[in-house]
């Protein structure tokens, strides 16, 4: 190594040598570990003993024929191991003494160049002298140019400081007229931005007081026409109840005409005027049993069952059921409740024809007199005018439940 002599050599104590940093010397270089020739030695010495021991132990089972040719070979690779061995301890030998060689050059150079060094040391310690004496007076040169220097920076920058306090008010009063700016427009766009957002406010508000008025209008014609349709069903109803009960006093009309004719042609066959005026009276009597139902509340009225001398011959029972007939249709007929719907009319045991059981034995009367005819001509138009203000008195009227 010949770098680690030169070091410690030139750095004996009073040797002065310059290093450079880029020298390679200056850089980290580990020590290498020299080859020890014992233990080359060695490791071949085993080395040829393990091929020694190989090549003499006998196989297993080897043929009798080829004992002579492995004896042979094994004779042959121990003699070129050996060969080998004497070769490579030879080379071994001739780079220990090549090395032995190189470090004899190299001691003798390292102290030429020791001696070399020496010198240079010498030349060095007076080249330091002059040069320290030139640097000493190149020091106080430097410190006179640095002083004047740095007066004149303390100058400049005084005025630079001057100036970047100037500099810097400048800027500190444009800063707060730009702060002073952004925020009036900051105020004047969130004052527009409030006026905007109430005016979409009252937009929305006006659009939903309208939606809420378009619903409501809507509800509202929605409701008129439910109340149409039901007041139209009503009506329907109203027409159709009118139209059925006309159409039963119509049926009940002409089922009593017939009865009446019928009933009249029976007594005009018969003989007798007591059977007259007691089928007369019963008829009347069962006719009177009318019910007229308006609303919650039924009305039932009640009338005097007629008598013999009130309904005498079929001209009165004629004239009574048409009176009966035409009070019912009034009656129909009349104005409704407030519910818009036609009361029912219940007629109950209207026409009651007298069965065979109610018939009575024919009476035989015998003609009248014609003076006797008269007085009952004008009793007749009497009771006629009795029965009439009868009918337009108030009748006795119960309520029931």
């Amino acid at each position: 190594m010949p770098g680690m002599y030169v070091k410690s050599r030139l750095t004996l104590p009073g040797g002065v040598v310059k290093l450079l940093p880029w020298r390679a010397s200056r850089k980290f270089q580990p020590p290498k570990m020299m080859d020890d020739p014992s233990e080359e030695l060695k490791a071949a010495k085993a080395d040829r003993e393990a091929r020694f021991r190989a090549s003499t132990a006998e196989p297993a089972v080897t043929p009798s024929i080829d004992l002579a040719e492995i004896k042979r070979k094994r004779q042959e690779e121990m003699r070129a191991a050996e060969e080998k061995a004497l070769k490579e301890e030879a080379k071994r030998e001739a780079e220990r003494r090549a090395q032995a060689e190189r470090e004899a050059q190299e001691k003798k150079r390292a102290e030429e160049e020791a001696r070399k060094a020496e010198e240079m040391k010498r030349a060095a310690e007076e080249e330091a002298r002059r040069a320290e004496e030139e640097a000493r007076k190149a020091e106080e040169a430097r410190l006179a140019e640095e002083a004047r220097l740095a007066e004149e920076a303390r100058l400049a920058e005084e005025a630079r400081i001057a100036e970047e306090a100037r500099l810097a008010e400048e800027a500190r009063l444009a800063e707060e007229s730009r702060l002073a700016e952004e925020a009036r427009i900051a105020e004047e766009a969130r004052l527009a931005e409030e006026a905007r957002k109430a005016e979409e406010a009252r937009l929305a508000e006006e659009a939903r007081l309208a939606e809420e008025e378009r619903l409501a209008e809507q509800r509202r014609q929605e409701e008129l026409a439910r109340l149409e349709e039901l007041e139209r069903q009503a009506q329907e109803e109203k027409e159709a109840e009118l139209a059925r009960q006309a159409a039963e006093l119509a049926e009940i009309a002409r089922q009593e005409s017939e009865l009446a004719a019928a009933r009249l042609e029976e007594l005009s066959r018969s003989e007798s005027a007591a059977e007259v005026d007691a089928a007369v009276s019963e008829t009347a009597y069962n006719r009177s049993d009318m019910i007229i139902s308006s609303g919650g509340a039924s009305r039932r009225r009640r009338r005097r069952p007629p008598t013999a001398s009130r309904l005498k011959g079929p001209r009165k029972q004629k004239s009574f059921a048409y009176k009966l007939l035409k009070r019912g249709l009034a009656n129909l007929m009349s104005p409704t409740s407030t519910s818009g719907v036609a009361p029912p009319l219940i007629i109950s045991n209207a026409l009651t024809v007298p069965t065979s059981d109610q018939t009575a034995e024919p009476i035989i009367e015998e003609p009248e007199s014609p003076a006797v005819a008269d007085e009952g001509a004008a009793a007749e138009d009497a009771e006629a005018a009795e029965a009439s203000d009868d009918e337009k008195a108030e009748p006795d009227v119960t309520d029931e439940e």
